[in-house]
């Protein structure tokens, strides 16, 4: 049984408008990695960063937020670290990547999907257990979780206990309760420190995708 993996003391924000919730998690991450670094957080507007993966002549993909241009823009704000980007089916080598990121102090850019249409959502993995206890070892014998349980940023707010949707209900409550801290970077809001099961952090096609920083 591995040991339980602390959770990230990563800062949360609230994605301001329903399109720019990529530019919200990069703001956390980015924030985490600042405090990680011994630096003031930088306050990063939401509008700038969703501006410069969608726009900036640099960027690596023309299309609109391209998974990419996120690896990208963590890389731009931090070029003395390595940012790695997979895209996976494999169950047991998400798990992998999950346990190993935030076991070196690396949250974990995910993506999920709004709604049946499957619209892209992007949360950001802070902490990782085992819901029922026991483990499995994967391919490479490194111990996962059998049931795993994911503490999540979720920039749009709250999407039903443990993920179970309700009809309408995504989203309604981002700003609930939700405000700023005058002397530390980061707010309050009811999509702080979730707990989502696997599917909550996967494409409903079973697909996972994953950026963390690995130096």
């Amino acid at each position: 049984m591995p040991e339980p993996l602390p959770v990230l003391d990563v800062p949360y924000f609230i994605q301001s408008t329903e399109r720019d919730c990529q530019a919200a998690v990069l703001a956390m991450f980015a924030a985490y990695l600042d405090g990680r670094a011994g630096q003031p957080v930088a306050r990063r507007d939401l509008a700038g960063i969703a501006g410069t993966i969608n726009a900036h002549p640099e960027r690596p993909v023309q299309a609109l937020n391209a998974w990419a241009n996120m690896r990208w823009w963590l890389a731009r704000e931090f070029p003395e670290r390595r940012f790695a980007m997979t895209s996976t089916k494999l169950r047991w080598r998400a798990l992998h990547i999950l346990q190993r990121a935030l076991s070196r102090g690396s949250p974990v850019l995910v993506s999920t999907d709004h709604n049946q249409k499957g619209l892209g959502h992007i949360l950001l993995v802070t902490g990782m257990m085992s819901e029922r206890g026991g483990a499995l070892v994967d391919p490479t014998g490194w111990p996962v979780p059998r049931r795993p349980v994911f503490t999540v940023h979720d920039p749009n707010g709250r999407y039903g206990a443990m993920v179970s949707a309700r009809p309408g209900g995504w989203g309604d409550e981002r700003f609930d309760g939700a405000f700023s801290h005058l002397d530390a970077a980061g707010q309050e809001g009811p999509g702080r420190a979730l707990l989502y099961r696997l599917e909550g952090i996967r494409r409903r096609n079973g697909r996972f995708l994953l950026i963390r920083a690995e130096g």
